[in-house]
């Protein structure tokens, strides 16, 4: 009888206490919009702060290569942001001791690609990056629903919003009430920040190729003989910025200026000096590369030697070559994962699957 009694008692005094509190809401009305107000900063920026592009966060924690449409690579495990990308160094840069570098949201205008190379990756990297791309090819039952319902609430996010504002200006009409007529116009922020963020790039045309084999044609802006490439993979995620194809393999032609102190390409595996009057080709990479040739002054000296994985190989430098200004013209073949920028790619080809 004592704990029905004292059960009763606790009711009223929660009934009692969400009266006044209701009360309190109506009696003032300016202090529950500045509230308002100061909970759509609140989510804003907690929502703007934790979103990341969707295509940069499936190659997050990983080993990448980041380049540039100037021909610049950097290389680091990558760090994402909602504002930029954070590229943290395998070991210190030698004498200033750099342990990363920071790329802001303005400098990602001039990238060309992001690369996961799969030679870079081993142990359980490379087991969890044959887990992810298993799961981004063959989505599962789950999977494809949460990707259907994020389509259906980004296809009518913006009805979600008109029909909110809608809903509180017929309540402030039908109830005049100063708590609905102050709260209108916060309420319906909140719902335009929240729907916004989480609605995301939902195109049908890509949508029905995700885990599909495609060709992406990729052509570089600062390229002026504008080049177009076809890359072919499979397509694992799209974002309004970026495509994410993986599986991928890569023909690259590279022009590695020659000098004594020595070039690094190959995320600092593959190294070229000159040595007296010969090029040293130092390979400690698992990636078979061809010295094609060595231009001078826009002429071509033509070669075709293999430099194979783990090897020194010794090339004859052209006389010309020898004062100075000379690039070696390398080719080598990688798989590898990669993000192009929209604005460098894009999907034009549906293949069929080769297993």
């Amino acid at each position: 009888m004592f704990y029905f009694m004292l059960a009763e008692t606790r009711i009223e005094t929660a009934k009692e206490e969400i009266s006044g509190f209701v009360k309190f809401l109506i009696d003032n009305p300016f202090g529950v919009a500045l509230t308002l107000i100061f909970l759509v900063a609140l989510v804003g920026a907690f929502a703007a702060a934790r979103k990341r592009d969707r295509c940069l966060k499936k190659l997050r924690d990983y080993p990448v290569t980041v380049r540039d449409q100037a021909g610049r690579s950097i290389w680091g495990q990558l760090k994402v942001f909602s504002k930029g990308l954070e590229l943290m160094y395998a070991q210190s840069t030698e004498n200033t001791k750099k342990q990363s570098i920071l790329l802001y949201e303005p400098e990602l205008t001039s990238l060309l690609a992001i690369y996961r190379f799969l030679d870079r990756l081993e142990g359980d990297v490379a087991a969890r990056r044959n887990r992810q791309v298993r799961l981004l090819i063959q989505l599962r039952p789950a999977a494809r629903l949460w990707r259907g319902i994020r389509n259906v609430l980004n296809t009518f996010r913006d009805a979600f919003v008109q029909v909110m504002g809608a809903t509180l200006t017929q309540a402030a009409k039908t109830t005049p009430n100063p708590l609905l007529t102050a709260g209108q116009a916060p309420l319906t922020s909140l719902g335009t920040t929240i729907v916004g963020e989480l609605g995301l790039a939902y195109e049908p045309i890509l949508e029905q190729y995700i885990g599909s084999p495609v060709v992406l044609e990729f052509t570089n802006p600062a390229d002026a003989e504008k080049r177009v490439n076809e890359l072919r993979g499979y397509l694992a995620e799209y974002s309004e910025k970026y495509v994410l194809l993986v599986n991928v393999r890569h023909a690259f032609h590279d022009e590695a200026p020659l000098s004594a102190g020595g070039t690094q390409l190959l995320e600092g595996r593959l190294l070229l000096r000159i040595v007296e009057e010969r090029l040293v080709i130092e390979n400690r990479s698992a990636i078979a590369v061809t010295v094609e040739g060595i231009t001078v002054s826009a002429e071509t000296v033509t070669m075709s030697t293999p430099v194979p994985p783990l090897q020194t190989v010794e090339v004859p430098l052209p006389p010309q070559a020898r004062a100075g200004g000379a690039k070696a013209i390398l080719a080598y073949e990688r798989e590898l994962d990669l993000i192009v920028p929209r604005t460098c790619g894009f999907v034009r080809f549906a293949v069929e699957d080769e297993g």
